[in-house]
């Protein structure tokens, strides 16, 4: 397949799930791959829909074979890295992203994964080295200003976080990590009601999103207190 071709693949798979439309871009890179069912960077591109449609399971095991098939591909490993995060195997992830990072250093999504298992482990500055890189890489991305905010919020740099975040709404008002990340911050200044705004958009998406019915929960008691 010539790069234009599976980079316009790629393209419209991506443009159908911004649009909400995830059977179709399903339908594009299966459409794709029948075609051409050796090319890796179709194969990572329909792994990438597994993981956002819920399907990491399959998705980390097709990854698994790229990554072993092209060990010096970093965009395997990188993916194979997230979808391990996604499925909570972190060990394995953190094994995965080390490798990705030695092919290509500023590999974005390798850089945002090594932040998210950073700030699990607790080494903040770390964390905070990673989404910076991935944010200088790519500063139209909301998830590294959502990864340093989070950072800043768990070291109760609270001023630093609300900065963050404000940027990050300026590009994605929707985006689900955002408005928890936003909810979860305007709980911790006290502003209820904005809080509860912006968890109501993650619960709109997904009624049973644990860490959003937390905070909602804190909200409520906290309101009754007030009263």
């Amino acid at each position: 397949l010539e790069p234009g071709r599976t980079d316009a693949a790629l393209l419209l798979a991506d443009v159908l799930h911004e649009l909400e439309e995830a059977a179709e871009a399903r339908k594009a890179l299966q459409a794709a791959l029948a075609k051409f069912p050796t090319n890796v960077r179709l194969r990572i591109g329909l792994a990438r829909d597994q993981v956002l449609q819920d399907e990491v399971d399959q998705a980390v095991l097709a990854l698994e074979a790229i990554a072993k098939d092209q060990p010096r591909l970093a965009d395997a490993h990188a993916w194979h890295a997230f979808a391990l995060r996604r499925l909570g195997e972190l060990k394995d992830a953190g094994t995965a992203v080390q490798k990705a990072l030695e092919l290509d250093p500023q590999h974005l999504i390798a850089l945002e994964t090594l932040g998210f298992l950073l700030t699990k482990d607790k080494q903040y500055e770390g964390a905070l080295d990673a989404y910076g890189k991935a944010l200088k890489l790519a500063p139209e991305r909301v998830e590294p200003y959502v990864g340093i905010a989070f950072v800043q919020l768990l070291q109760d740099k609270l001023e630093n976080a609300g900065e963050m975040l404000d940027l990050a709404l300026k590009i994605d008002k929707e985006h689900i990590d955002l408005n928890l990340k936003c909810g979860i911050y305007q709980y911790l200044i006290g502003k209820y009601r904005t809080a509860k705004k912006h968890l109501k958009v993650v619960l709109d998406e997904d009624e049973l999103h644990v860490p959003a019915l937390r905070y909602t929960g804190y909200i409520l008691l906290s309101e009754g207190k007030a009263k």
